[in-house]
């Protein structure tokens, strides 16, 4: 108890209640609710019962070094994004650098909206002139910012002679820079994705990380819910969390030290302002916060089959 009411300690309980994460058959909230009351020592309206299967319906988050912005506006496709771009390009070609911007920002603001796979070279073409108007406009760390995004989507792009000259030297300077961010995923990636600049996350990429420049990226997802795509600004190394991918027990992994992270991961992206959370499930308790997981009552242990028994044959003379 007292290493529990110490971890919580620091934490304003008078203005949010801790949530009591559930999976179990045998609880309901109460119940889940007035256990970890006994065990803590903790006031039940201090705690908030949450069955996991809440946690499992929320949508991709991302914890650590990053931010995920999605849709605020009706879903886009592919053709939308194309067709934004070539006339973005139309007015820069009619020395119209406002109008050929307003087009750019519409288009960025669909793809955070697409309901399909992208086509990276349109959109690496897009950042491209995006960050030579803004280098063009003297805008310079905002210009570099633009052609990283250009390079993450197109790794070999090469530089458009037709756009503003301002902007060549922030490309090269962008790609000389390289990646030094990692992406992970949890849980891993299946043939449905994940996707980050239009690239497959693949099962090694989401354990080891994908590694990314700093800046702006897009993740799409796959689900039964749907395609859907958001943005993200990366500024540090960070996971990104997919909810209606973990399937129960989620919980059993918590028998496994090396698959504990998956379980904190889903509980500190899913829950809103998360500080801290109990879980409980597999006849065990742990408290979860964001530097940790701390165990309070170990799960049930696992049953293991009886070892099979000796096999005899009969025969029909006697015991061979």
């Amino acid at each position: 108890m007292i290493v529990a009411l110490l971890a919580l300690s620091s934490l304003p309980l008078a203005s949010a209640a801790v949530p009591v994460v559930f999976e179990d058959d045998a609880l309901d909230g109460p119940a889940a609710i007035e256990q970890v009351s006994k065990r803590t020592g903790l006031p039940a309206d201090q705690l908030t019962a949450t069955p996991i299967e809440d946690l499992l319906s929320t949508p991709p988050r991302i914890i650590g070094g990053g931010v995920l912005r999605y849709c605020a506006r009706d879903a886009t496709e592919m053709v939308d994004i194309r067709n934004e771009v070539i006339r973005a390009e139309a007015k820069w070609r009619e020395v119209d650098p406002t109008g050929a911007m307003d087009h750019l920002d519409l288009a960025v603001s669909k793809a955070g909206c697409l309901t399909e796979l992208i086509e990276p070279t349109v959109f690496a073409r897009m950042f491209l002139l995006r960050g030579s108007l803004l280098a063009m406009d003297g805008r310079t760390e905002d210009a570099l910012a633009e052609m990283r995004s250009a390079i993450a989507f197109q790794r070999n792009l090469s530089w458009d002679v037709g756009f503003p000259v301002e902007g060549e030297p922030l490309f090269e300077e962008a790609r000389a820079a390289g990646t030094s961010l990692a992406i992970t995923v949890e849980p891993g990636p299946s043939n449905a994705g994940p996707w980050i600049d239009g690239q497959t996350i693949t099962e090694a990429d989401a354990v080891n990380g994908v590694q990314v420049g700093r800046g702006l990226h897009l993740i799409q997802t796959a689900s039964t819910s749907g395609f859907r795509s958001a943005w993200l600004v990366a500024e540090g190394d960070a996971v990104l969390v997919l909810p209606e991918r973990y399937r129960s027990p989620v919980l059993a992994a918590m028998h496994s030290a090396e698959k504990h992270d998956a379980v904190s991961a889903l509980v500190r992206a899913a829950i809103e302002d998360f500080q801290a959370a109990y879980v409980m499930g597999q006849g065990g308790m742990w408290l979860i916060d964001n530097d940790e997981i701390t165990e309070l009552i170990p799960p049930t242990p696992l049953e293991t089959a009886p070892p099979a028994k000796k096999r005899r044959w009969w025969w029909p003379f006697g015991r061979r």
